[in-house]
């Protein structure tokens, strides 16, 4: 734990409002017990995560990615289409929500296409480089 605080103790502080996000995720329930958190992601590489349930970090996490990252993650969502979303079936696997630019996308990542797909996976590999962050 103690090497836990000086990670984050030594980065910048982050006093930052999820409302500023300019990208959030949710990732719902699901009747087979899969991971539930929020993602912020902000204009500056800021990243705010909150793990809530079948997750290796609960609880509030902060760090950060690089630009690049950022304007991947920019282009993939301004480039989606509602076809990419397909229809939600079953249980199984949660609602994901996604937003951003004033839009909202609710998604089961099973069904996902295009670009929504790229975005989910890429957002995904950012959450679990932070779960296994020390």
């Amino acid at each position: 734990m103690t090497l836990l605080t000086s990670y984050f103790a030594s980065k910048q502080p982050l006093n930052k409002n999820t409302h500023d996000a300019f990208l959030s995720l949710f990732k719902g329930k699901s009747s087979n017990n899969g991971p539930v958190y929020d993602l912020w992601i902000f204009d500056d590489g800021n990243i705010i995560y909150k793990g809530i349930s079948n997750v290796e970090k609960i609880g509030v996490h902060k760090t950060e990615i690089s630009l690049d990252v950022i304007n991947r993650i920019k282009s993939f969502a301004r480039n989606l289409t509602p076809n990419e979303v397909g229809k939600a079936k079953g249980r199984e696997n949660p609602l994901t929500i996604l937003k951003f630019n004033n839009r909202k996308v609710v998604y089961q990542s099973s069904r996902a296409k295009g670009n929504l797909l790229e975005l989910h996976n890429l957002l995904e590999y950012i959450v679990i480089n932070i779960n296994k962050e020390l």
